[in-house]
C-alpha cells in the first residue's frame, strides 16, 4: 500500500501511482561451498565467522556439499556433526556424459597419478559439485606442509574448468568488493 497525499488515505498501488525505483538488491548472488577443513565448528576462524555472518543475513549463500558434509560428520565431535548438517549439502550427481567428462577432466588436474582412495574421490566429488552448481569453493588445502599443493595449487588449472578456488580470506576480500560496487549503486 502506498500512501496518496493528495487524498491522505493508504490506496494499493497501480501503475499510474508507483514510480519505478531502481532497487538495489540485497542478495549478490555468490554461492561458496565450504570444504571440510574450513568447517569451523569452534568459531576461532575470524573470516569465516564474517562469511557466515553475511550467509545467515541473506548477502551471500555459504553451503558444504555432501561430500565434504559426510566427511564432516566423522568421529565423535559433536559441534562439528551439528554445523555439517547446519545447512542442506548440494549432491554431486554425475548423470550426463558431459558431467562424466568433467568429473574425469578434475581428476586429472587434483590427481594426475589418481589411484582411486576413498579420499580422492571424495575432493573430485566436491569439486565436481562446486562446478556443476556454479559455487566458488573455499578451501585451505594445499597449504600445509603434509599436503602441498593440493587443490589450492591446482587452482590455476582448475579456473579454465569454470571452477573458482578461494581461501576464506580471498573469498572475503571478494565479498567486500562486491558490496562496495552494489552499495555504489544506491548512491
Amino acid at each position: 500500500m502506498i500512501i496518496d497525499s493528495e487524498k491522505n488515505y493508504f490506496t494499493m498501488p497501480t501503475l499510474t501511482s508507483v514510480k519505478i525505483m531502481n532497487m538495489i538488491k540485497r542478495c549478490l548472488d555468490i554461492n561458496f561451498y565450504l570444504d571440510t577443513n574450513r568447517i569451523n565448528a569452534r568459531q576461532n576462524i575470524k573470516e569465516l565467522n564474517i562469511l557466515e555472518g553475511l550467509n545467515w543475513r541473506g548477502a551471500i549463500k555459504l553451503k558444504m556439499p555432501l561430500p565434504a558434509q559426510n566427511e564432516a560428520m566423522q568421529g565423535d565431535n559433536k559441534r562439528r556433526i551439528e554445523k555439517a548438517c547446519s545447512n542442506w549439502a548440494p549432491i554431486p550427481f554425475c548423470e550426463t556424459e558431459d558431467e562424466k567428462q568433467m568429473w574425469v577432466k578434475i581428476r586429472d588436474i587434483v590427481f594426475p597419478d589418481y589411484s582411486g582412495n576413498e579420499n580422492e574421490k571424495t575432493d573430485i566429488d566436491i569439486l565436481f559439485t562446486v562446478w556443476k552448481y556454479h559455487a566458488i569453493f573455499i578451501t585451505r588445502d594445499g597449504e600445509s606442509k603434509r599436503q602441498p599443493g593440493g587443490i589450492l595449487g591446482a587452482r590455476n588449472a582448475l579456473d579454465s574448468l569454470s571452477i573458482k578456488v578461494m581461501t576464506e580470506i580471498e573469498a572475503l576480500d571478494f565479498v567486500k568488493k562486491k558490496l562496495k560496487e552494489r552499495d555504489k549503486l544506491a548512491i
